[in-house]
């Protein structure tokens, strides 16, 4: 066990950032967060990243409530980005993603 203040723990997980691919398809956009494959569906790439933070807080918080569960399985490689995420406050969520999606940008390119 260690004893540390959760934007400690934010700022050593920095490299855990979720690699974000999206689907376009007529009026429908799809967001996968690689590594942990969880996916936000909407109508808009504001709605469906608006769902998949909504879908990864679902994930944290059931992988954070059996963790003796998920460590036997695959998805125990997850855990750092998940954690990660489920340090962050709900109400910055989205803000981790677009930072995220910022981060993946190439020099000088803006959204």
């Amino acid at each position: 066990m260690l004893l540390v203040r959760p934007e400690d723990a934010r700022r050593w997980l920095e490299t855990f950032r979720f690699s974000l691919h999206v689907t376009l398809d007529d009026g429908e956009v799809a967001v996968v967060a690689d590594p942990v494959g969880v996916v936000g569906i909407g109508d808009s790439f504001d709605s469906a990243l608006d769902d998949l933070s909504g879908e990864l807080q679902n994930y944290a918080q059931r992988f954070f409530e059996r963790p003796s569960f998920y460590k036997q399985t695959p998805a125990a490689q997850h855990e750092p980005w998940l954690l990660r995420f489920a340090l962050t406050h709900p109400d910055e969520h989205r803000a981790l993603l677009d930072a995220d999606i910022e981060a993946s940008m190439p020099n000088g390119v803006t959204q």
